[in-house]
């Protein structure tokens, strides 16, 4: 499997534009990262990072041409998934151990195009039950344009091991 993917990067090396070099070297450090860091694949491969906070949770990625759709600006599943690790991070830090939080549903509603450099998600709760959490995450560019707000409900279930 290593030789296979050794020529199937040569190739793509060879052949790729500077862009898709960028995007390219973006994996590979995601890749990387998930490797020698604890994390998700997702997570290292959007470069997300994360502060707890008094007042919620704030998860930042720089916006970069692997989270482009079409038309230049991040995809908006890309948005969604900022929102879903942001309110679902937070709602894992208020857990007894041995139970985990799932996302049992999402509603996003996409504001303004989201282009720029970053985009920031301020992840608060809203409710705090005891089988279930309802969360809201509101995804900002840099500048402060909200870009689309996103609440969430969460099942409490029991952790599985990894």
């Amino acid at each position: 499997m290593a030789d296979q993917l050794s020529v199937q990067f040569q190739e793509l090396a060879k052949t790729s534009n500077e862009e898709e070099l960028r995007v390219l070297s973006l994996l590979l450090k995601g890749l990387k990262e998930r490797k020698t860091q604890n994390g998700t694949y997702i997570s290292k491969l959007l470069q997300l990072s994360s502060e707890l906070g008094e007042n919620g949770l704030t998860m930042s990625m720089p916006i970069t041409s692997l989270i482009h759709n079409n038309l230049g600006i991040v995809h908006g599943g890309v948005i969604a998934t900022l929102a879903d690790t942001a309110m679902g991070t937070l709602a894992n830090t208020v857990l007894p151990e041995g139970k985990s939080a799932v996302t049992a549903e999402i509603q996003i509603h996409y504001l303004h195009p989201a282009n720029g450099n970053s985009l920031i998600c301020k992840a608060d709760f809203i409710h705090k039950g005891t089988k279930t959490m309802v969360l809201e995450g509101k995804v900002y560019l840099e500048n402060g344009t909200l870009c689309a707000h996103s609440t969430a409900t969460f099942f409490m279930i029991a952790a599985e091991p990894v």
